[in-house]
């Protein structure tokens, strides 16, 4: 019987990324679950579904934890199949205007978000082999433009213009790389967020389908894009969002 893949998630102490962990799991991958917190209930949960799992602590903003993070994943299962750059700062904040909106708060937005993205793929690329892939999370933000959210619609902006370069850059290695563009997805954080709940239901009526968006909705989406039977697919960004946008 054929070694199961092995998956790096970044972000997986909670919300999609701890989404993702289980569901890969769930479906026989072996999973690395990195957060900047603690990660050990997410392997814990792995566990409990039969699966197996390691938690990883890492800041990815940093190069040397993400190397770390990385060369850990290879010593437990031996190499890299997939990688997932789920982590990323949102923010429980309210929403800021452009004349308010503070330039470190901009910087700090696009330092997780966008280099802390290309400094875990650059740290994962050593581990990974022919018929890898990378799936990048963006937001469907980057399409439709809104106000007062300037600096996150920024750096998915740069994510998603990141993973279409790195699928040119890496399909020659034969390394695949897509994006993955959710919707607002109501996870623990967007929760906590000034205001959310009180627009939940007009967001919602707003879709096409009509109805809140889980991290649940978003796990086939992703173990589709980073699994075999997308391996004609690269530079490609798939738009989770109930039908709040068409790009």
């Amino acid at each position: 019987m054929a070694e199961r893949p092995v998956l790096l998630v970044t972000g997986a102490a909670q919300g999609m990324g701890r989404a993702f962990a289980l569901g890969a799991a769930l479906r026989g991958w072996r999973v690395a679950a990195a957060d900047i917190a603690s990660c050990e209930a997410t392997v814990t949960a792995i566990a409990a579904a039969g699966g197996e799992g390691l938690a990883l602590t890492a800041d990815i903003t940093d190069p040397a934890q993400c190397r770390g993070m990385a060369e850990a994943t290879a010593a437990r299962f031996g190499r890299i199949d997939a990688l997932l750059c789920n982590a990323a700062l949102f923010g429980r904040e309210p929403n800021t205007a452009l004349e308010a909106l503070e330039s470190d708060r901009f910087d700090r937005m696009l330092a997780v978000n966008a280099r802390g993205t290309f400094e875990t793929v650059r740290a994962a690329l050593p581990h990974m082999a022919s018929g890898g892939a990378i799936l990048l999370i963006a937001s469907n933000r980057v399409f439709a433009g809104a106000t007062s959210l300037l600096h996150y619609d920024a750096s998915k902006g740069a994510v998603l213009a990141m993973g279409r370069s790195l699928a040119r850059e890496l399909g020659p290695r034969g390394i695949r790389v897509n994006i993955l563009a959710p919707g607002l997805t109501m996870t623990e954080t967007v929760r906590e967020r000034p205001g959310i709940a009180e627009r939940a239901p007009a967001l919602a009526a707003a879709r096409a389908l009509g109805r809140t968006l889980t991290a649940e909705d978003m796990v086939g989406p992703a173990l589709f894009l980073l699994g075999p039977d997308s391996a004609a697919i690269t530079g490609q960004c798939m738009v989770v969002d109930g039908g709040g946008v068409f790009n």
